[in-house]
């Protein structure tokens, strides 16, 4: 009798199992780190169909953990290496390959096909909070993998519903994000919980370059990928226990911290921070970088000036400081009222349409 490739299995499973197993498709989107091995193992167990995407090619960094990096791989496509090893492990495999950067668009009409299965293994965060939010929408089971770099200990390595994830700073901001698209829950979630970050009360996580900045009730905390522990910044003055709200980094290096006794500013090379606005109270977790402008919530409305209008702190001007606009509270509820009435129009609008495009391809796959 000759021997078949996947009888192991089929002295696991049985029969029934491995039928199911061929009859599967499953999208995986990224095949770096996470998603080439997934789709190795997915192709071994005998699922029949995988569609595969990434528009990168191999780098010879790569090859301390990617499955396809090899000398003889260096500059090939990552998409067409994967398929390639996938059909040399089961012929009979059907591979749809994606050999491009998926965005907006092109990422909502992959997504609108059907799968058994949806494979995030992304590590930007825009792309990712994409594909999972219509994901969802499109009821998809799916599967993501969060952070991990600089991890030392693969026994650490957890499994959740994405609202029980935690100290993985790109799971936080990735919660907060999916709660604005109205997205609370949803199993598959692939962490890692090393304590990077103390278990203290954070108001926001924010990434700046390669740098995790934490604001909390306890200072302001820096972490890099490969360290254990993240560490207070300026543990002593001025932060210390200072409740500190949100972080921002202007063009020039600076960043911009506020606080619960005002604005601080300060360079990674600089001595100590130097405070500016001493007289506001800020009080609110909301703070974004618009164009030129910054605008950080305090008990007055929400703040807003040009960092490069500052002069760099010191005796003689320290009486000059520019006076920052105010958005009165009434103004910004009137905005937001405005901005959100068009905003859940458009919404609804666009889930008909998905939702009618959904039961069109379900229609024309039966």
């Amino acid at each position: 009798m000759s021997e078949t490739w996947n009888e192991r299995t089929l002295l696991l499973l049985g029969q029934p199992g491995i039928e199911r197993l061929a009859q599967a498709h499953v999208l995986i989107i990224d095949l770096g780190g996470v998603g080439a091995w997934v789709a190795e193992n997915l192709c071994r167990a005998g699922v029949g169909k995988l569609t595969i995407a990434d528009g990168d090619t191999i780098h010879p960094s790569n090859r301390n953990r990617q499955l396809i990096a090899l000398n003889s791989t260096d500059g090939k496509p990552k998409a067409e290496v994967v398929a390639a090893r996938l059909k040399d492990i089961n012929p009979t495999i059907e591979v749809v390959v994606i050999d491009r950067y998926l965005k907006d668009e092109n990422l909502r009409n992959l997504v609108e096909q059907p799968y058994d299965y949806v494979v995030d293994a992304i590590d930007t965060l825009s792309p990712k909070l994409f594909l999972l939010t219509h994901a969802v929408r499109y009821g998809h089971r799916v599967a993501s993998s969060m952070g991990a770099g600089g991890k030392l200990d693969p026994s650490k390595v957890m499994i959740a519903d994405i609202s029980k994830t935690h100290t993985c700073p790109l799971a936080w901001i990735l919660r907060k994000r999916l709660h604005k698209q109205g997205i609370f829950t949803g199993d598959g979630a692939a962490f890692v919980p090393l304590k990077a970050f103390p278990l203290i009360s954070y108001t926001s996580i924010q990434k700046i370059g390669d740098t995790w900045w934490a604001c909390s009730d306890k200072g302001l905390w820096k972490w890099e990928e490969g360290q254990e522990q993240a560490e207070p910044y300026f543990a002593d003055q001025p932060f210390g226990n200072l409740q500190t709200y949100g972080i921002l980094q202007d063009e020039g290096g600076h960043y911009w911290v506020s606080s619960a006794s005002g604005l601080y500013r300060f360079r990674e090379d600089s001595p100590e921070p130097k405070p500016y606005l001493t007289h506001i109270e800020f009080n609110k977790r909301s703070f974004a970088a618009i164009r030129d402008s910054f605008y950080f919530g305090s008990v007055n409305g929400l703040v807003a000036f040009n960092p490069l209008d500052f002069p760099l702190m010191d005796a003689q001007s320290a009486g000059r400081q520019p006076n920052p606009a105010y958005l009165k509270p009434g103004i910004i509820l009137l905005l937001a009222v405005v901005v959100v009435f068009f905003y859940v129009q458009w919404k609804r609008t666009q889930r008909r349409i998905d939702s009618l495009r959904h039961k069109q391809r379900q229609r024309d796959a039966m």
